[in-house]
């Protein structure tokens, strides 16, 4: 194994170190099509983005089996962003709380509970990869910099700022990322619009200068 792949490998003694406040909000470039290759400068190998399905993290086994799938690709990858989205049967039960608490649950709130369950979500993903020897780091949409309209539980995509991801893949971590959230310019949660898992990855590919490829 090469130098460059052992180094994505997880070492007990590294420095955690601060990732500094994000900057100026990027501008959304022109979004390449799924399996689009785009421009690497200077010789550097792409950064890939994978988006992965709700079914296939059903339960811990499912979960230990994409990141196994998950590490091969990081691997072979300059940098990899892997967007999950919750899994049915955690969001089915949020939903059904709120309606047993609320026969009218307010939609602000409803994206504040939504949420907590997909960061269950890309917690024990990252969990996962750490057990198997990887640098792992998940982060929410907001910590991501996906900013969005102020729409609960249906928002849109209008920018992002992943300034905290390119530093996570800087430092050779895997990055885990809620893909149906975000956060408004006034600083609200939110929960985007049944695409948003796809829009992500598609944002962030285009904003990292990556490539989409399929799970």
């Amino acid at each position: 194994m090469s130098t460059t792949l052992r180094s994505r490998r997880r070492t007990k003694t590294q420095d955690e170190t601060a990732i500094a406040s994000p900057g100026p909000f990027l501008p959304w470039p022109d979004i390449p099509a799924p399996g689009q290759t785009v421009d690497r400068s200077a010789g550097r190998r792409g950064i890939v983005v994978q988006q992965y399905p709700t079914e296939s993290l059903d339960g811990p086994d499912n979960i230990r089996s994409v990141a196994r799938r998950i590490g091969a690709m990081a691997e072979t990858s300059k940098g990899l962003v892997v967007v999950v989205q919750p899994r049915h049967t955690t969001n089915e039960s949020l939903i059904g709380l709120a309606r047993a608490t609320s026969r009218a649950p307010d939609s602000r709130e409803m994206d504040m509970l939504l949420a907590t369950g997909e960061q269950i979500c890309i917690a024990l993903l990252a969990m996962a990869l750490i057990e198997q020897g990887y640098e792992a780091v998940s982060f929410t949409g907001d910590e991501a910099g996906i900013v969005t309209t102020l729409c609960h539980t249906k928002a849109r995509i209008l920018r992002v700022c992943p300034k905290r991801v390119r530093a996570a893949l800087e430092e050779g971590k895997v990055v885990i990322v809620a893909g149906s959230q975000g956060v408004s310019p006034f600083g609200e949660i939110t929960t985007l619009e049944p695409a948003g898992p796809r829009n992500t990855a598609r944002a962030l590919a285009a904003a990292l200068r990556g490539e989409i490829c399929d799970s």
